[in-house]
């Protein structure tokens, strides 16, 4: 890379102290923050040869630093969590999970309910989690709102009307009646049993019920029943590993090869293995990678509840992170302990060989991909952050838009969004003009994207550039990927009407599961809408 003189004298000033640093790119925009023990060290170690796609393409973007000394690793590590929170620089939110798990809670008296939610700031009367996804969530919700219900709906007080909850069952009737606390207590009591894994009771009540109600001919009480205990399976059969400590642990381990770190969590609560989360990052040397861990971790748990105890790696020594978290990380002294770290490893071995060799799906293949597009369709910097628009609609009813979101080239379903249009719009030019704005209408709360793909061609591509806020025109770069008659993804058009032939098979082959994912999404949410509004 070619080094301004301003750049050159900031590099040969750098002081040995700890402290943040901020890279520049040549619109003056921050693209990466990070911290050091040594800035002057780590810094300089960014400018030596390297082969990793991401971090070189970080470099060839540098044009400015800044720098910031602090007093201690703490104070570096808190600046840094709170610039990347502040600016969202392109290359820190590839590090970042952004992911907030869903957590089962029971909320405080007078009328408890069983809920889910993804944030705890508040305090609840009792909380179950972190669970792996929304859907096992629901499962669980759905199984105890069956078995053992609280108060259900939202209804205001009135004696003469109980809601549709406790007409079958899954409401103690708060909404009409006065409900003793002793019976809360004792349905939340048979909740935590649940939760705590003592299910074979529940199982064989369940089983006598089904099979009363068959014998007597009740067969869609017998069904009702049989659909709960599939259930119950499901979370049973996922209640495998368990350990014999009742306080809530993190298991945390790496592992690293040629320089691609696997970071690995195992959270237990209440003994059973509720989360496993494994994070692939690749690192500049062997020198950096405690402080990517650090990172990654005070991220991870800012959004999830930090538990009673950590278990860790003995080479963690990740003492500032400690003091923020307010938490010592407790070597392995007993087997179990151990055998889990032991397991993490072996599991993050196995991570770095899908992300190395898995075929259809690593990150290391998209990595290539999303800089040959980068390539073939002229792009300023390589698209590692990328959204993809598509409309959905039949004769103006039922109009929507859906965005899908790639990260490194994978596809991040959870960032996935659905956009109502309104039903008066009349062309493709003015729905996409409409999804733009509802995109774009709260910038703090969602990440800038280095790419917008369109499903469509020039129309859409215009739509897209003039309903962008005047800030984001010339940061954002918008293409479209345009269909034959047959149908097929068959070419790029870029903003400058410029059309381009896709040369490549593998990226060929991408661009159309991208084209293919989006307007799946899309078209699902709109049969949704378009029966509901049938229905109505």
């Amino acid at each position: 890379m070619k080094i301004n003189d301003v750049l050159k004298k900031k590099l040969a000033n750098l002081p040995s102290k700890p402290g943040c640093y901020q890279y520049f790119n040549a619109q003056k925009k921050i693209i990466y923050v990070g911290k050091a023990k040594n800035l002057k060290k780590r810094v300089l170690s960014y400018f030596k040869k390297n082969t990793n796609i991401r971090i070189t393409s970080l470099i060839n973007s540098i044009a400015d630093l800044k720098i910031q000394t602090t007093e201690n690793e703490k104070e570096a590590l808190l600046l840094e969590y709170t610039w990347i929170k502040l600016f969202k620089p392109r290359f820190n939110i590839l590090l970042s999970d952004g992911k907030k798990y869903p957590y089962l809670v029971i909320t405080k008296f007078p009328d408890p309910k069983l809920i889910i939610v993804r944030n705890l700031k508040q305090k609840y009367f009792f909380s179950y989690g972190p669970l792996p996804d929304g859907a096992k969530a629901w499962k669980i919700k759905n199984i105890l709102n069956n078995l053992y219900p609280l108060k259900r709906c939202n209804n205001k007080y009135n004696p003469n009307k109980p809601c549709n909850y406790y007409q079958i069952q899954q409401c103690l009737g708060a909404c009409f009646q006065k409900v003793e606390r002793s019976l809360y207590l004792s349905n939340i009591r048979k909740i935590k049993k649940f939760l705590y894994g003592n299910n074979s009771d529940i199982k064989k009540m369940l089983i006598e019920r089904m099979n009363f109600f068959a014998k007597t001919y009740q067969f869609e009480q017998a069904q009702k029943i049989a659909l709960i205990l599939q259930r119950l399976d499901f979370v049973i059969l996922n209640q495998t590993r368990f350990i014999t400590s009742k306080k809530s642990t993190d298991y945390i381990n790496y592992i690293i090869i040629k320089k691609i770190l696997v970071i690995g969590i195992f959270c237990y609560r209440f003994q059973k293995l509720t989360v496993k989360k494994f994070k692939i990052h690749q690192i500049l040397n062997q020198d950096t990678y405690l402080d990517v861990i650090s990172s990654f971790l005070l991220q991870f748990y800012k959004q999830n509840l930090i538990p009673e105890r950590f278990k860790v790696n003995q080479n963690l020594k990740l003492k500032s992170l400690a003091l923020i978290l307010k938490k010592r990380f407790l070597l392995p002294k007993e087997q179990e302990d151990k055998n889990i770290l032991k397991l993490i490893k072996k599991e993050a071995k196995e991570e770095i060989f899908k992300f190395k060799y898995s075929v259809n799906k690593t990150e290391f293949k998209e990595l290539y991909l999303i800089k040959e597009l980068q390539e073939i369709a002229n792009l300023k910097e390589i698209p590692f952050y990328f959204e993809v628009y598509d409309i959905s609609n039949l004769k103006n009813n039922s109009q929507v838009g859906g965005v899908v979101v790639y990260k490194n080239g994978i596809e991040q379903p959870n960032l996935f969004r659905h956009y109502n249009i309104n039903s008066d719009l009349k062309s493709d030019y003015q729905r996409f003009k409409f999804l733009i704005k509802k995109r774009f209408s709260k910038l703090t709360k969602i990440t800038i994207p280095d790419l917008i793909i369109v499903d469509g061609g020039i129309i859409q591509i215009n739509a897209v550039y003039k309903s962008l806020p005047l800030v984001l025109r010339e940061k954002i770069e918008i293409i479209g990927l345009v269909k034959n008659k047959k149908h097929i993804t068959d070419h790029i058009v870029d903003i400058n009407h410029k059309k381009i032939t896709i040369s490549s098979p593998n990226l060929l082959f991408y661009l159309r599961n991208i084209q293919e994912k989006v307007h799946n999404f899309s078209i699902a949410f709109h049969r949704l809408k378009q029966k509901k509004n049938m229905y109505k």
